[in-house]
C-alpha cells in the first residue's frame, strides 16, 4: 500500500508540477502533430452567446419578427411592416444588412443581463434620418438621443440568467426570454404604428434616397 501510495504521489508530481509523465508527453505529441487543427478549434469553439443565439432567434421569428444584421454579443430584429418601409444603406455604415432602423438587443452575459434599445444607424447623406427621428420623438416616453451617429430613443435593462444557462433546458432559456420579448413588444408596435401613420412619408424618403 506504502509502495502503491509513493508510486501515485510521484506520477502527481510529474503531472502536476514537472509536466513530464506519459500522458502529458503523450499530449504534447498529439498537440504538435495537429497543431492547426487544435488552435483552429481553440479559437472558433462556441462560447456562451453562441450557443444561446440560435434559441434566442427562434423566439424572435416565433412572433413574426425578422432577424436584421448579425454580431457578436447583439441580437438586432424588425417587423415585416417596419421593415418594407426601412431604407437600405448603400454605404457601408456598421451593420451588415447596412438597415437604417433596427431593435437591438446587447447582451451582457458577465452581468447577467441585456439591454434593449430602439436604433437609428448612421445612414447615407441622403436619407433624412433627423425625420426619421422627429417622427420617433412623437412616441410616448421618447428620450432625446444622446449619440450623434447612433440615435437611440429608448434604452432600457433587462435581467437575464446567463449564468444559469447551463443548468437550464432549452424551453426554460426561451420561456426567459419571452418575458423580456413580452415587456418589449408593447413599445415596438408602437414604433409599427408611427411607421403606418408616417407610411406615405416613410415610404417617400426612402424611395428619394434610394435613387
Amino acid at each position: 500500500q506504502v509502495r502503491n501510495y509513493v508510486k501515485d504521489y510521484i506520477t502527481v508530481i510529474k503531472r502536476e508540477l514537472m509536466d513530464t509523465d506519459e500522458l502529458s508527453e503523450l499530449s504534447r505529441k498529439i498537440y504538435n502533430n495537429h497543431k492547426g487543427l487544435f488552435d483552429f478549434v481553440y479559437d472558433h469553439k462556441p462560447d456562451l452567446v453562441d450557443n444561446l443565439r440560435y434559441i434566442l432567434e427562434q423566439e424572435i421569428k416565433n412572433r413574426g419578427w425578422i432577424i436584421g444584421s448579425r454580431a457578436k454579443n447583439y441580437l438586432r430584429f424588425t417587423t415585416p411592416k417596419i421593415s418594407e418601409l426601412t431604407y437600405t444603406n448603400k454605404s457601408p455604415n456598421g451593420w451588415v444588412k447596412r438597415e437604417s432602423f433596427l431593435f437591438e438587443f446587447v447582451l451582457y452575459p458577465d452581468r447577467d443581463s441585456m439591454s434593449r434599445k430602439t436604433v437609428i444607424s448612421p445612414s447615407d447623406s441622403d436619407y433624412n434620418t433627423s425625420r426619421l427621428s422627429e417622427i420617433f420623438s412623437e412616441i410616448d416616453g421618447s428620450k432625446t438621443p444622446s449619440g450623434k451617429k447612433w440615435l437611440c430613443h429608448f434604452v432600457k435593462n433587462e435581467k437575464f440568467p446567463f449564468s444559469r444557462t447551463d443548468e437550464m433546458t432549452d424551453e426554460e432559456i426561451a420561456k426567459s426570454f419571452n418575458k423580456v420579448l413580452d415587456s418589449f413588444s408593447p413599445l415596438i408596435q408602437k414604433f409599427e404604428d408611427k411607421y403606418v401613420e408616417h407610411e406615405l412619408e416613410l415610404q417617400e424618403m426612402k424611395l428619394n434616397a434610394s435613387a
